[in-house]
């Protein structure tokens, strides 16, 4: 059984729609909200994109249209297992660098777009790893010693 969890607390909670489920009016219009509200928060940055004059208005509406139109709801994911303190720290070395990258050159990602730059960063420059693996090190010595301290 799926569980949620609020403020810590887990609970059980049932997934009343399967495949082929008969909606009722307000399950229709629930669903249809959460589809309007997936697709404005992923379109979002290319308004952004429209307001800073890089895109004309039929360009916009036509990308939306299209959108729109081949939208589906994707699986959830499940959680991945927690990363590793190398893993965390690979990925905010790179995410900053991949910032940088983004305000200097004035784009604007969804964050799918990033998250692929940001994979393909660390792929690319194997020295984000070796930093990464620096900086964990000495995160581990030093709560080690303060740990020996206390």
């Amino acid at each position: 059984m799926p569980t949620i969890t609020i403020s810590e607390v887990t609970f059980d909670i049932s997934s009343p729609y399967k495949e082929g489920h008969q909606l009722t009016l307000i399950e229709a219009e629930a669903l249809n909200g959460l589809r309007h509200e997936n697709i404005r928060n992923a379109f979002r940055p290319k308004v952004i994109s429209y307001e800073k004059g890089e895109k004309t208005l039929e360009s916009l509406k036509e990308e939306f249209a299209a959108y729109d139109r081949d939208y589906v709801f994707k699986a959830r994911s499940t959680r991945a297992a927690p990363a590793s303190l190398l893993e965390q720290e690979t990925k905010k070395i790179a995410s900053e660098l991949v910032k940088t990258i983004i305000r200097k050159k004035n784009l604007t990602l969804s964050q799918e777009e990033f998250d692929l730059k940001v994979k393909t960063y660390i792929a690319e420059h194997p020295e984000v790893e070796e930093e990464a693996a620096r900086r964990a090190e000495a995160t581990k010595n030093l709560a080690l010693a303060l740990f020996l301290e206390g």
